[in-house]
C-alpha cells in the first residue's frame, strides 16, 4: 500500500519514472512507429522555465503550402509522430516535431498535460516565426498531444487550424479512469490523494486542464478524429470537445474499428482522405473571403 500512494502520484505526472523505464525493457516493439522518409534539421528551444527542448523540422522538396507542429501522446516522443508527418510532408507541408517536456530527448523531469506545454508551444511559434515558418500555421497531437493541441489553439491565435486525435476532455476524470484501469478498484478518497500528490509533485492544479472548457475559445477551423472504440480515453470525451468547440469550420471524424493509438492506421486511406478535404475546404474558404 506504501508504494502505491507514494509511486502512483509520480507515475502520473513523471513519464520517465524509473519504473515505466523498466517495464518499457519488456514491451514488444511498436511496429507502426515508422522512420522518417525525409531528412530532417534538429533545433533546440528553451523554455520560459530554462528546460531546453529538442524537435527536428522536415520540410517538403515542392513548394511548401503550410506549417503543421505535431505533439506526441504521453511517455512517447517525436518519432511517435512520424508516421503522420512522412504524410503530411508528401503532401506539401512542413512538419515541426517537438520532444514535450520530460519527453525523448528533452530536458523536464515532469509533464503537466499542457498547463506548461502551451506555454513551450507559443516560445517554439516564436522561434519558427523568426524563419517565416509561421504562414498557414496548424497543430496535428494525437492523445495528451491533442489535449495539449486545444490548450495551445486558445492560447496562440496565431495557429489557424487543428488536427486533433483521440483527446481527453478533462484531465482528472481521464487520470481516474487510467488509474481504475491499473488498479481494477475506485476509491474516490485515494484517487483524490493521488491527484493531490501529483500536482504538488509537478507544481500545477488538474483543474486548470479542461480541454472542453478551452474549446469554447477555439474558432480557428478544426478536424477531430476519435476511435469509436477507444478504450483508453471515450470517445464521448472527443464528442465534448468537438460540442464545445465555437470553430464554424469544423468536423468530427468517429472512426469504426479504431482504438486509442490506430485512427490513422485502421482506415489510412480514408483518414487523409479527409484531411486533404479539410485542406481544399479552408482554402476555399479563404478564397471566398478574399
Amino acid at each position: 500500500m506504501l508504494f502505491i500512494t507514494t509511486q502512483v502520484p509520480r507515475l502520473i505526472v513523471e513519464p520517465r519514472h524509473h519504473i515505466i523505464r523498466l517495464f518499457s525493457h519488456f514491451k514488444k516493439k511498436d511496429n507502426t512507429i515508422e522512420e522518417a522518409i525525409y531528412k530532417g534539421e534538429k533545433f533546440e528551444i528553451q523554455t520560459f522555465d530554462h528546460l531546453k527542448l529538442q524537435g527536428e523540422i522536415i520540410s517538403p522538396k515542392v513548394d511548401c503550402k503550410g506549417n503543421i507542429i505535431l505533439l506526441h501522446g504521453i511517455r512517447a516522443n517525436r518519432q511517435g509522430m512520424m508516421r503522420q508527418a512522412n504524410k503530411l510532408v508528401e503532401m506539401g507541408y512542413r512538419c515541426i516535431l517537438l520532444d514535450l517536456r520530460g519527453h525523448g530527448e528533452s530536458e523536464g523531469k515532469y509533464c503537466s498535460f499542457g498547463f506548461y506545454e502551451k506555454k513551450d508551444i507559443s516560445t517554439l511559434i516564436n522561434s519558427l516565426e523568426t524563419r517565416n515558418y509561421t504562414y498557414n500555421l496548424g497543430i496535428l497531437g494525437h492523445s495528451m498531444g491533442a489535449a495539449i493541441a486545444i490548450q495551445c489553439m486558445e492560447l496562440d491565435k496565431r495557429i489557424e487550424f487543428g488536427i486533433i486525435e483521440s483527446a481527453f476532455s478533462d484531465l482528472k476524470t481521464t487520470t481516474c479512469d487510467y488509474i481504475k484501469s491499473y488498479l481494477g478498484f475506485k476509491i474516490e478518497y485515494l484517487y483524490n490523494y493521488f491527484i493531490r500528490r501529483a500536482e504538488k509533485i509537478a507544481h500545477f492544479h488538474f483543474e486548470d486542464v479542461i480541454p472542453e472548457n478551452s474549446c469554447k475559445n477555439i474558432q480557428q477551423d478544426v478536424l477531430v478524429f476519435h476511435g469509436k472504440t477507444d478504450k483508453k480515453i471515450s470517445i464521448e470525451y472527443g464528442q465534448n470537445n468537438f460540442k464545445n468547440m465555437a470553430s464554424k469550420n469544423k468536423k468530427l471524424m468517429e472512426v469504426p474499428g479504431a482504438n486509442h493509438t490506430d485512427v490513422d492506421i485502421i482506415d489510412r486511406e480514408r483518414f487523409y482522405l479527409e484531411i486533404q478535404k479539410f485542406f481544399d475546404r479552408r482554402k476555399e474558404l479563404a478564397l471566398k473571403q478574399s
